[in-house]
């Protein structure tokens, strides 16, 4: 289990981290955060490593570099994916589910969860758009909380997260 967390217009490194502590039972093994003032967005996430243990870090970003993700979960078939978007020269540097799922976000845009068997919360940032996309499985195994007014979008794994 991990946790993501984030704020999409409010750059606050300070109230991500405090998002982090509360949340770090998810996600002992690493964190990550991405921050950029100009654009007005933080994002974090704790990780537990399952998966390409040593390269699977996030934030991650797409072969392009156009599409950063944090993510909670686990892609079942995800080599089968990967397969595929090898065949349309897409590369990887890692044998994570995480590269996975941001190259296929890139690749087919919001269409990619029609193609994912598994349990996931993950978000996804548009370098080029400026704009965020939150998903998680159809069941609902994998938990994402939000809070949305015209100004913000505050998000994440555990309530608590918001209430900070």
């Amino acid at each position: 289990m991990c946790a993501i967390f984030g704020i999409f217009g409010e750059y606050n490194p300070k109230i991500i981290k405090e998002m982090s502590l509360c949340q770090v039972e998810r996600g002992p093994d690493s964190t990550g955060f991405y921050f950029n003032k100009k654009k007005k967005i933080s994002l974090g996430m704790n990780r537990l490593s399952v998966i390409d243990v040593r390269n699977g870090v996030q934030p991650m970003t797409s072969f392009d570099k156009r599409i950063l993700t944090i993510f909670n979960g686990t892609i079942y078939n995800f080599k089968e994916i990967k397969k595929y978007l090898v065949k349309r020269s897409i590369p990887f540097r890692t044998d994570s589910d995480t590269e996975v799922l941001v190259n296929a976000f890139s690749f087919w845009g919001e269409k990619c969860f029609n193609y994912f068997d598994g349990m996931w919360a993950v978000a996804f940032y548009d370098f080029k758009l400026n704009s965020i996309t939150l998903s998680r499985d159809y069941l609902g195994q994998k938990p994402l909380f939000y809070y949305n007014n015209k100004n913000k979008l505050i998000f994440s794994s555990q309530i608590e997260g918001i209430f900070k």
